[in-house]
């Protein structure tokens, strides 16, 4: 999983074209930036789990500005990549609490839609 972050962070890193669309890109680029070799090389791969927290899988980056999805023989789709690896760190570790109930939808709706919690809810 870190050789294709750092593949994909790589080429993201010469493009830049997402900067503006949510937290994920200005993480990385910091994370870049902010590296002995300002090169996806000199980032910690234990600090692209920032990067994928960031990412709200909100698709923007790949609809909007990527010039590399597929058919580019770049392949890059970055949403594709940042479910992937927060369903590897999903699977690895334990989740939080907040991660767990926001992914939770079912459990959720069932009891925001219980007889008593709807009444105090709707006031």
């Amino acid at each position: 999983m870190d050789a294709e972050l750092a593949r994909v962070f790589d080429v993201c890193h010469g493009c830049r074209r997402c900067v503006n669309l949510c937290e994920a890109f200005p993480t990385l680029f910091d994370l870049i930036d902010e590296s002995d070799t300002m090169e996806v090389d000199g980032v910690d791969p234990a600090a692209y789990g920032k990067v994928v927290e960031h990412c709200f899988l909100c698709d923007l980056c790949a609809e909007t500005k990527c010039p590399y999805l597929p058919p580019h023989e770049w392949r890059i789709d970055f949403p594709h990549l940042m479910l992937r690896a927060k369903a590897a760190r999903f699977k690895e570790q334990r989740p939080r609490w907040r991660d767990r109930l926001i992914t939770s939808t079912d459990s959720v709706f069932r009891t925001l839609s219980a007889p008593g919690v709807r009444q105090l809810a709707n006031g």
